[in-house]
């Protein structure tokens, strides 16, 4: 007889009749394997407690083991972008999904489950597409990928505000850089200083190549994504340049600056819920 267990995770008796199944995706930050449950037209990233000492009663039994598996939904398009990657990678070809997904190395049975997840619309948000009578052919497209997570970064910042009170007194950079942080979990580290650099946060230990633009005497082009950014007729009009004044900007930027470089650093660190379940040896 199978053992029982207890699984708390969403939608799971909205599931269209589909038996739920269970998935192993490496995890693109650490490398590790990790377990997914595909129900419906959803998939959830798996955590399991598993306490010390701890029973389960089911009825009249009691299940020794006193796990608990707790699902939370992710993005599926996080868990494909590596097999993205290396599909345009081997050749720079438009190719069909399936194809792509042959990559991650998962059984027909898995892929299969990814397959019926992922619609052209989701796919068109990171790549370019063909479609060729009934059939798509995909190639990753870094400008889509990079608006996508900076629309990902967004969304966890309002999460972060609405649901912690700690981060609503928390500046633009620095609440920034708590979300690039938190999807960093789901990203390769190319990706993750992708984004950094896309929404204009500082990067650690500075420009490596030979001093900052400003330094060499080049223009310095302004954040390619900066949803703050207005327009303050106020400050068009103002009649003159007051040093003063501009002295005080330059040293709160300053400030601002260091202050976000190292809350990224403290957030590149920042463990997955999942880590502090890990089985005990």
């Amino acid at each position: 007889m199978a053992a029982t267990r207890v699984l708390i995770a969403k939608d799971l008796k909205n599931s269209e009749g589909c038996t739920p199944k269970f998935l192993d995706i490496s995890n693109l930050s650490s490398g590790a394997p990790l377990p997914y449950l595909v129900a419906g037209k959803a998939i959830q990233e798996c955590s399991v407690y598993q306490p010390k000492f701890a029973s389960w009663f089911f009825n009249d039994t009691i299940q020794q083991d006193g796990s608990l598996y707790i699902g939370t939904p992710v993005d599926v398009l996080f868990l494909i972008l590596p097999a993205l990657e290396s599909t345009r990678s081997s050749g720079g070809n438009f190719c069909e999904l399936e194809h792509c997904l042959e990559f991650l190395c998962l059984k027909p049975a898995a892929s299969e489950s990814l397959t019926d997840l992922i619609t052209p619309e989701q796919m068109q948000c990171i790549c370019d597409s063909k479609q060729v009578g009934d059939q798509y052919y995909y190639r990753l497209n870094d400008a889509r990928v990079l608006a996508w997570l900076g629309l990902k970064a967004d969304q966890t910042k309002a999460a972060l505000v609405e649901q912690a009170a700690g981060f609503a007194g928390m500046d633009h950079m620095g609440l920034t850089a708590y979300a690039v942080g938190i999807l960093g979990e789901y990203l390769s580290p190319e990706w993750s200083n992708k984004l950094s650099k896309y929404l204009g946060l500082p990067q650690p230990g500075g420009d490596s190549g030979g001093g900052t633009a400003a330094a060499n005497g080049a223009a310095v082009p302004p954040p390619l994504y900066n949803p703050d950014v207005t327009f303050d007729r106020a400050e068009a009009k103002r009649p003159r340049y007051d040093p003063k004044e501009a002295a005080k900007a330059k040293a709160q930027a300053a400030r601002q600056e260091a202050r976000a470089a190292k809350i990224a650093k403290e957030a590149s660190g920042m463990r997955k819920l999942s880590s502090f379940f890990s089985k005990k040896t």
